[in-house]
């Protein structure tokens, strides 16, 4: 490609790309799978993860293979996905299709996540706290495209390495189910030498005989979170940094690496503090609503949405790192008793009533670091899996950006 971009023009993105809005309540959904923003990882093309159309309420979008999931709102997360399935999505997310007589296939996604785009884009999102892209601003932008052969190169050598990353994503994700297998494994069998021993039920599964139980909230304070009231009102909600982070479930996919939670993307007031439940590092919560039972730890301080209840004041001889184990193991029975309305919701009491292991705190550690130690394989895994992500961008800038003056 020549520095003067031959064979350029310019095209307004409604010629790229035409919006889907074929709306649908979760109720009635035909699918079994749900693609929320926190299903998304920023700057990752594929899907990986979902919920199901039962954990959610309120109109959605229905989504078919090879459409495009734009997340319109807060894109300086940068999330755009190509769905390979059925499925409905966040009313936060625009559905888009190619138009193929004036993008190569594959292009769009691709160009969607070039400086170019993401600049124009971030510059006509409206709205402070949640700043949103609309439909009628973005189909009038015009952006210098290449040649549809230029384009279709362009494809071939981002989807290989999109590809790559795609495999090492998958064995990180295989090396988390052995995680979940040995975790299964030690709770049955405990961690000591001399570990050989019977086992007993309880209502989530079996652990071995020599570990006592006890109601988990004989060991701690169960409290849920709280969320100030109107929200958005600019006394509560702040629109910039400040020292009180406000935590929700979003951010644990956005900001939660290896089970602790580094960041938030919204921040309270001293007011809105006031009117919140306060974390600090260490901190042991557990998402409650719609999202059930993904425990995490704070690793900063501030307060937490009441879509998470906290274990506070716990008994020294339990420790968060072998609770938090004991939380991850049981997260499907907890999915599974949770009281269904408009959204599934576990309460304070059903956790003070769950019945947990207290083994002798040197075999607590012995757990952990045992676990600890498959899981940093699955981290360097995932890391590698960013790694490629951003060797993507890398070479993405310079193939899509317009000539300088165009």
């Amino acid at each position: 490609m020549t520095a003067t971009r031959s064979g350029w023009r310019k095209v307004r993105f409604d010629q790229m790309a035409s919006v889907v809005t074929e709306r649908v309540e979760p109720a009635d959904a035909t699918v079994d799978r749900y693609v929320g923003l926190e299903h998304l990882d920023p700057e990752t093309l594929t899907i990986e993860r979902w919920g199901h159309p039962s954990e959610v309420i309120g109109t959605k979008y229905r989504v078919r293979p090879g459409q495009i999931i734009f997340g319109k709102r807060r894109f300086y997360q940068r999330k755009v996905a190509v769905a390979p399935f059925d499925c409905i999505c966040s009313a936060h997310a625009m559905v888009l299709e190619e138009r193929n007589d004036t993008v190569a296939k594959g292009f769009l996604p691709h160009f969607m996540l070039s400086e170019t785009f993401v600049e124009r884009a971030l510059a006509i999102s409206e709205g402070s706290l949640s700043p949103t892209i609309k439909w009628k601003r973005l189909a009038e932008q015009e952006f210098m495209l290449p040649p549809l052969d230029r384009q279709r190169e362009i494809v071939e050598l981002l989807e290989a390495v999109e590809s790559a990353r795609c495999g090492t994503a998958r064995m990180a994700g295989q090396i988390d189910l052995v995680v979940g297998a040995r975790r299964a494994a030690l709770m049955r069998e405990g961690a000591a030498v001399d570990s050989l021993s019977g086992q007993k039920g309880l209502a989530w599964g079996r652990v071995t005989s020599r570990w006592p139980t006890c109601p988990l909230g004989t060991l701690c304070e169960v409290v849920r979170g709280s969320s100030p009231r109107p929200k958005g009102n600019p006394l509560y909600y702040s629109d910039q940094r400040t020292e009180h982070h406000w935590l929700k479930i979003s951010d644990v996919a956005l900001h939660g690496r290896d089970g602790v939670v580094r960041d938030t993307e919204e921040f309270l007031t001293d007011q809105g503090a006031l009117k919140s439940r306060p974390m600090s590092p260490g901190d042991l919560l557990l998402t409650n609503s719609a999202t059930i039972g993904i425990p995490v730890i704070s690793g900063i301080s501030g307060c937490f949405h009441d879509g998470f209840l906290s274990f506070q004041r716990l008994d020294p001889a339990l420790s968060v790192e072998f609770l938090f184990e004991v939380l991850l193991h049981v997260r499907p029975y907890l999915q599974a008793i949770a009281p269904t309305g408009t959204q599934a919701n576990l309460n304070t009491g059903i956790l003070k009533e769950l019945e947990v292991p207290v083994p002798h705190l040197l075999e607590q550690r012995l757990v952990v670091a045992q676990i600890a130690s498959l899981r940093e394989l699955g981290t360097k895994a995932h890391a590698h899996s960013d790694t490629l992500a951003r060797l993507r961008g890398t070479l993405a800038a310079p193939l899509l950006a317009p000539a300088e003056g165009a």
